[in-house]
């Protein structure tokens, strides 16, 4: 608002008050008089601290009819387009930090609290008197702004005093601090539960974590490590020399080669033979299955320089026996 005009609407009050309108009207030049031209009810309502309670006084309006009245100076207002009124905010909200941090509601409860709150105001709406309370909407009877500040000093709210302390401001629910309180009442029960059932979560997690990183640190172990080798070795032999295959009685098929020593080296499995040609005769100190393989094998037609009559059922091959 420009100050000139405030100055304006100062000046017609003082003059109506004073009662000399027509005489200063009659003394003024037209210049002066066109800048003085200002309704008597405009000028006080712009003079007025409370413009709900002017405009109530100029139209004769019940006071049934507004929830409420504040000075204009207050900053803290809280405007209902809808019903065209002015609410304060409560003041209660600036005790939202003395409740220690532990006692504070999380994101989930409050989010469960503000539709319970919600479904409270809903219901208020719904079962006022038309009559008087028609033309408002629900937000009029528990605003956004109080189910926020409610549910940010929610600890606090111990008693039905206290919620009667924090929403003195709205005569709407001048009836209802009884069921607001039950409402609080039950919801604490639900926070409760809430907040058993999150530490319950948070375990499970940190326990589902730790398992997955030991699984995943033996797994890395076991890989790291690597196996124990699964090929028989046999140590001191010439990897170019020529190769035997013998079986060793289990089905497996044994390899051992020849070294630059005369006599073959001895195994963990059994008593290794050198390579021989056909017709060789035994060496001495060979083992007692050795010649019975090697005789088999002087005796087969496919060293006597013929075709077989019929292939071998097991064909000699070069491997190797697995050990764990």
């Amino acid at each position: 608002m420009a100050a000139n005009a405030i100055e304006r609407a100062q000046s017609v009050v003082e003059k109506h008050d004073a009662r000399s309108e027509i005489l200063q009207e009659v003394a003024q030049p037209a210049e002066e008089k066109k800048e003085s031209t200002m309704d008597l009810s405009i000028a006080q309502m712009l003079l007025a601290s409370c413009k709900v309670k002017e405009q109530d006084r100029q139209y004769d309006n019940p006071e049934v009819d507004v929830p409420g009245c504040v000075p204009e100076s207050d900053s803290a207002l809280d405007d209902n387009i809808a019903s065209g009124t002015q609410r304060k905010r409560s003041t209660q909200a600036s005790t939202v930090n003395a409740v220690p941090k532990n006692k504070r509601i999380t994101r989930i409860m409050r989010a469960h609290g503000v539709k319970r709150l919600e479904k409270f105001r809903r219901s208020m709406w719904m079962s006022a008197d038309e009559r008087t309370t028609g033309f408002f909407p629900p937000s009029a009877f528990l605003p956004d702004d109080t189910i926020q500040t409610i549910l940010d000093v929610f600890a606090l709210l111990k008693t039905v005093e206290d919620v009667r302390d924090l929403v003195h401001d709205n005569p709407l629910l001048d009836e209802k601090h009884v069921q607001l309180f039950n409402i609080l009442s039950e919801l604490r029960v639900d926070f409760a539960r809430i907040r058993i059932e999150t530490a319950e979560a948070n375990k499970a997690k940190k326990l589902a974590k730790a398992a997955t990183e030991a699984a995943g640190l033996g797994a890395s172990e076991s890989k790291s490590t690597g196996g124990v080798s699964d090929v028989l070795v046999v140590d001191g032999l010439d990897s170019e020399a020529d190769a035997s295959s013998a079986d060793d009685g289990d089905g497996d098929v044994l390899v051992t080669e020849a070294g630059d020593d005369e006599d073959a080296s001895q195994g963990s499995a059994g008593e290794h033979l050198e390579p021989r040609m056909p017709g060789q005769s035994l060496q001495a100190g060979a083992s007692s299955e050795a010649p019975n393989l090697l005789a088999l094998l002087d005796n087969a037609e496919v060293l006597q320089g013929t075709a077989p009559s019929e292939p071998l059922s097991t064909p000699l091959r070069r491997s190797t026996r697995l050990r764990k």
